[in-house]
Parts: structure tokens; C-alpha cells; sequence
């Protein structure tokens, strides 16, 4: 399975195209207010570098928050008219979870957090066991 994933909840734009789980290339840069012109070229360049087509994606991915309710509107509006264009269906991922799940801990109770704005913080408690993040 191939998906194509993107991240412009906060400053940093990213996107990502995964083959069977794992990353197979990537591309992040700071954009500030520029989320609208950087994310569709970044993402034509990750599926150029892999030498895939969008129309050999299976899945796309925006992630959904939190973050700047902007950035958010921006990703998502690119992830679906990738679908709308190629019929292909899409997912949202929360950066909170995501973060727990890639984090790499041992089970339990762990906190992910992101840098919102002024001293000001997005975070979430979750429970790790084996896989599953809740």
C-alpha cells in the first residue's frame, strides 16, 4: 500500500510517501504563512524522488490537528482534491497520537505535546499497549 501524507498544522510543512509502512521519501521546510504554495510542490517532489505517480498512491493523509486552524484547512484541501481528482480515499491523523505512536516508549500512560504559540501548548495523555495508542 502506498500512501501519500501531509503536515501543515504548524510551521513546518511536511510531506511523506510510505510504501507497506514504512517512510520511503520525505521533505520537510519551515513555511510560515506559506503552507498554500509550498505543500503541492513538496509533494510532487517526494513522488518524483520515489519515481511514483499520484495516481499510484493508494491512500491519502492530512493531519488533522492540532495546530493552526489554517494549515489545517490548507492540508486538508489538498488531500481531498487529490481524491476527488484520482477517486482515491483519504484518512485524517491527529500530530498528538501520531507523536505517542512513533515515540518509541515502553507501555503505559505518556503525554505528547506540541508547541502551539506563546508559551501555549497542544497535548494529550495517551495509554500505550503493545500497538494501540489510546
Amino acid at each position: 500500500m502506498i500512501i501519500l501524507a501531509i503536515d501543515t498544522s504548524n510551521k513546518i510543512a511536511s510531506s511523506a510517501l510510505l510504501k507497506d509502512g514504512a517512510v520511503i521519501e520525505s521533505e520537510c521546510s519551515e513555511a510560515l504563512l506559506d503552507h498554500s504554495r509550498m505543500i503541492l510542490p513538496s509533494c510532487e517532489r517526494v513522488l518524483a524522488k520515489a519515481g511514483i505517480s499520484a495516481r499510484e498512491v493508494d491512500v491519502f493523509c492530512a493531519v488533522t490537528g492540532p495546530g493552526s486552524f489554517t494549515g489545517v484547512r490548507i492540508g486538508i484541501a489538498a488531500v481531498k482534491g487529490f481524491c476527488f481528482a484520482l477517486n482515491k480515499p483519504c484518512f485524517g491523523a491527529s500530530s498528538l497520537e501520531s507523536a505517542a505512536y512513533s515515540a518509541g516508549l515502553p507501555d503505559g500512560v505518556c503525554c505528547a505535546l506540541v508547541h502551539a504559540r506563546e508559551n501555549e501548548f497542544y497535548y494529550a495523555r495517551f495509554a500505550r499497549d503493545g500497538d494501540t495508542v489510546t
